[in-house]
Protein backbone atom coordinates (compact mmCIF):
# COMPACT_ATOMS: atom_id res chain seq x y z
CA UNK A 1 0.00 0.00 0.00
CA UNK A 2 1.43 3.73 -1.03
CA UNK A 3 1.95 6.33 1.93
CA UNK A 4 -0.76 8.45 0.08
CA UNK A 5 -3.45 5.08 0.85
CA UNK A 6 -3.04 5.43 4.34
CA UNK A 7 -4.32 7.42 6.76
CA UNK A 8 -2.78 10.14 8.89
CA UNK A 9 -2.05 7.90 11.96
CA UNK A 10 -0.56 4.93 10.53
CA UNK A 11 1.84 6.85 8.22
CA UNK A 12 2.71 9.07 11.55
CA UNK A 13 3.62 5.47 12.91
CA UNK A 14 5.22 3.98 9.77
CA UNK A 15 6.28 6.18 6.94
CA UNK A 16 10.05 6.51 6.15
CA UNK A 17 10.90 3.54 8.84
CA UNK A 18 11.97 0.26 7.19
CA UNK A 19 12.93 -2.40 9.79
CA UNK A 20 17.00 -2.51 10.54
CA UNK A 21 18.55 -4.53 8.12
CA UNK A 22 21.36 -5.89 10.81
CA UNK A 23 19.25 -6.26 14.08
CA UNK A 24 15.51 -6.61 12.73
CA UNK A 25 14.23 -3.54 14.72
CA UNK A 26 11.33 -2.59 13.79
CA UNK A 27 11.94 0.95 14.37
CA UNK A 28 14.91 2.79 13.45
CA UNK A 29 17.36 2.76 16.11
CA UNK A 30 19.19 5.99 17.12
CA UNK A 31 22.49 6.14 15.21
CA UNK A 32 25.13 8.01 16.89
CA UNK A 33 27.60 6.90 14.81
CA UNK A 34 29.89 9.86 12.98
CA UNK A 35 31.15 7.70 10.33
CA UNK A 36 30.10 4.47 7.79
CA UNK A 37 32.18 1.83 6.31
CA UNK A 38 33.21 2.36 2.53
CA UNK A 39 33.47 -0.34 0.31
CA UNK A 40 35.88 1.73 -1.16
CA UNK A 41 36.63 5.70 -1.29
CA UNK A 42 33.84 7.47 -2.45
CA UNK A 43 31.80 4.33 -2.27
CA UNK A 44 29.88 4.51 1.07
CA UNK A 45 28.15 1.28 2.14
CA UNK A 46 24.18 1.66 2.03
CA UNK A 47 24.58 5.31 0.79
CA UNK A 48 25.78 6.75 3.92
CA UNK A 49 29.40 8.10 4.59
CA UNK A 50 29.34 10.76 7.31
CA UNK A 51 26.68 11.69 9.63
CA UNK A 52 26.84 15.56 8.74
CA UNK A 53 25.66 14.32 5.00
CA UNK A 54 23.33 11.22 6.15
CA UNK A 55 22.27 9.37 8.73
CA UNK A 56 19.90 6.47 8.82
CA UNK A 57 17.83 7.58 11.89
CA UNK A 58 17.88 11.44 10.56
CA UNK A 59 16.47 9.76 7.21
CA UNK A 60 13.92 8.11 9.04
CA UNK A 61 12.39 11.29 10.15
CA UNK A 62 12.77 13.43 7.25
CA UNK A 63 11.04 10.18 5.36
CA UNK A 64 8.14 10.60 7.87
CA UNK A 65 7.74 14.26 8.02
CA UNK A 66 7.62 13.89 4.30
CA UNK A 67 4.95 11.90 4.18
CA UNK A 68 3.00 13.71 6.96
CA UNK A 69 3.15 17.03 5.31
CA UNK A 70 2.38 14.91 1.41
CA UNK A 71 5.32 16.01 0.14
CA UNK A 72 8.11 14.16 -2.14
CA UNK A 73 11.28 15.04 0.41
CA UNK A 74 11.73 15.74 3.81
CA UNK A 75 14.84 17.96 5.38
CA UNK A 76 15.78 18.04 9.08
CA UNK A 77 17.47 20.65 10.43
CA UNK A 78 19.69 21.00 14.17
CA UNK A 79 18.04 24.45 14.41
CA UNK A 80 15.51 26.74 12.82
CA UNK A 81 18.37 29.02 12.13
CA UNK A 82 20.26 26.16 9.87
CA UNK A 83 16.78 25.62 7.91
CA UNK A 84 16.95 29.19 7.06
CA UNK A 85 20.11 29.44 6.20
CA UNK A 86 19.92 26.52 3.65
CA UNK A 87 16.57 27.73 2.20
CA UNK A 88 18.35 31.10 1.54
CA UNK A 89 21.59 29.67 -0.24
CA UNK A 90 19.10 27.68 -2.30
CA UNK A 91 17.29 29.82 -3.12
CA UNK A 92 18.08 33.20 -3.63
CA UNK A 93 20.81 34.73 -5.98
CA UNK A 94 22.37 38.37 -5.92
CA UNK A 95 19.68 40.70 -6.10
CA UNK A 96 17.17 38.90 -4.95
CA UNK A 97 14.77 40.47 -2.58
CA UNK A 98 12.81 39.24 0.70
CA UNK A 99 9.83 40.33 2.27
CA UNK A 100 10.09 39.34 6.05
CA UNK A 101 7.90 39.87 8.68
CA UNK A 102 8.40 42.90 11.23
CA UNK A 103 8.76 40.75 13.89
CA UNK A 104 10.66 37.95 13.09
CA UNK A 105 13.02 35.98 15.51
CA UNK A 106 16.15 38.13 16.04
CA UNK A 107 18.36 35.84 14.96
CA UNK A 108 16.85 35.72 11.51
CA UNK A 109 16.59 39.40 11.85
CA UNK A 110 20.38 39.47 12.26
CA UNK A 111 21.10 37.10 10.18
CA UNK A 112 19.34 38.72 6.90
CA UNK A 113 20.65 42.44 7.98
CA UNK A 114 24.79 41.62 9.10
CA UNK A 115 25.05 39.02 7.16
CA UNK A 116 23.02 38.22 3.76
CA UNK A 117 22.41 41.54 3.04
CA UNK A 118 26.46 41.84 2.53
CA UNK A 119 25.92 39.32 -0.37
CA UNK A 120 23.89 41.67 -2.76
CA UNK A 121 20.37 40.41 -1.15
CA UNK A 122 17.74 42.87 -0.09
CA UNK A 123 15.67 42.77 2.87
CA UNK A 124 12.28 45.26 3.36
CA UNK A 125 9.96 44.18 6.43
CA UNK A 126 6.28 44.77 6.44
CA UNK A 127 3.44 43.71 8.65
CA UNK A 128 2.65 40.70 6.85
CA UNK A 129 -0.96 40.19 8.59
CA UNK A 130 -1.80 43.17 6.58
CA UNK A 131 -2.49 41.92 2.82
CA UNK A 132 -1.87 45.37 1.51
CA UNK A 133 1.74 46.09 3.11
CA UNK A 134 2.52 42.43 1.72
CA UNK A 135 1.80 42.96 -1.57
CA UNK A 136 3.13 46.34 -1.97
CA UNK A 137 6.42 45.51 -0.90
CA UNK A 138 6.87 43.18 -3.47
CA UNK A 139 8.73 43.82 -6.27
CA UNK A 140 9.97 42.14 -9.56
CA UNK A 141 13.19 40.94 -7.84
CA UNK A 142 11.52 39.71 -4.75
CA UNK A 143 11.72 35.93 -4.69
CA UNK A 144 11.06 35.02 -1.22
CA UNK A 145 8.22 35.94 1.66
CA UNK A 146 9.34 35.49 5.37
CA UNK A 147 7.96 34.64 8.44
CA UNK A 148 4.10 35.14 7.24
CA UNK A 149 1.68 36.01 10.05
CA UNK A 150 -0.54 32.60 9.27
CA UNK A 151 -2.59 33.22 12.09
CA UNK A 152 -3.98 36.57 10.58
CA UNK A 153 -3.67 36.36 6.68
CA UNK A 154 -6.38 35.28 4.39
CA UNK A 155 -3.72 33.89 1.70
CA UNK A 156 -6.35 33.38 -1.49
CA UNK A 157 -6.97 36.95 -0.56
CA UNK A 158 -3.48 37.70 -0.54
CA UNK A 159 -2.66 35.58 -4.18
CA UNK A 160 -5.57 37.31 -5.72
CA UNK A 161 -4.03 41.05 -4.45
CA UNK A 162 -0.28 39.77 -5.53
CA UNK A 163 -1.88 38.67 -8.96
CA UNK A 164 -3.63 42.35 -8.99
CA UNK A 165 -1.00 44.52 -8.09
CA UNK A 166 2.25 42.80 -9.27
CA UNK A 167 1.44 40.79 -11.91
CA UNK A 168 2.57 37.71 -10.57
CA UNK A 169 0.73 34.75 -12.85
CA UNK A 170 -0.91 32.50 -10.52
CA UNK A 171 -2.93 29.92 -12.56
CA UNK A 172 -6.71 29.08 -11.66
CA UNK A 173 -5.88 25.94 -11.18
CA UNK A 174 -3.36 26.97 -8.01
CA UNK A 175 -6.05 28.99 -6.57
CA UNK A 176 -8.40 26.28 -6.56
CA UNK A 177 -5.55 23.90 -5.10
CA UNK A 178 -5.53 25.96 -1.86
CA UNK A 179 -7.17 24.06 0.90
CA UNK A 180 -4.10 24.78 3.83
CA UNK A 181 -2.04 27.48 4.67
CA UNK A 182 0.98 25.13 3.45
CA UNK A 183 -0.71 24.84 -0.04
CA UNK A 184 -1.24 28.90 -0.25
CA UNK A 185 2.75 29.20 1.00
CA UNK A 186 3.95 27.07 -2.32
CA UNK A 187 1.28 28.53 -4.86
CA UNK A 188 3.14 31.85 -4.07
CA UNK A 189 6.66 30.81 -3.80
CA UNK A 190 6.36 28.68 -7.32
CA UNK A 191 5.03 31.85 -8.53
CA UNK A 192 7.47 34.44 -7.45
CA UNK A 193 9.99 31.70 -8.30
CA UNK A 194 9.18 31.09 -11.82
CA UNK A 195 8.56 34.99 -12.61
CA UNK A 196 11.55 34.97 -15.60
CA UNK A 197 15.29 35.57 -15.29
CA UNK A 198 16.74 37.28 -12.60
CA UNK A 199 19.00 40.81 -13.11
CA UNK A 200 22.23 40.44 -13.91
Amino acid sequence: MADGEQGFGTRAIHAGQRPDPTSGAVMTPIYQTSTYVQEAVGEPRGGHEYARVTNPTRGALEGNLASLEEGRHGAAFASGMAAIEAVVKGVLSQGDHVVCGANVYGGTDRLFRTVWSRFGLDFTYVDTSDVDALSDAIRPETHLLHDLDLDSIDFVDLAVTLEERTGLRLEEEELKSIRTVQDAVEVIHGALLRRGPRPA
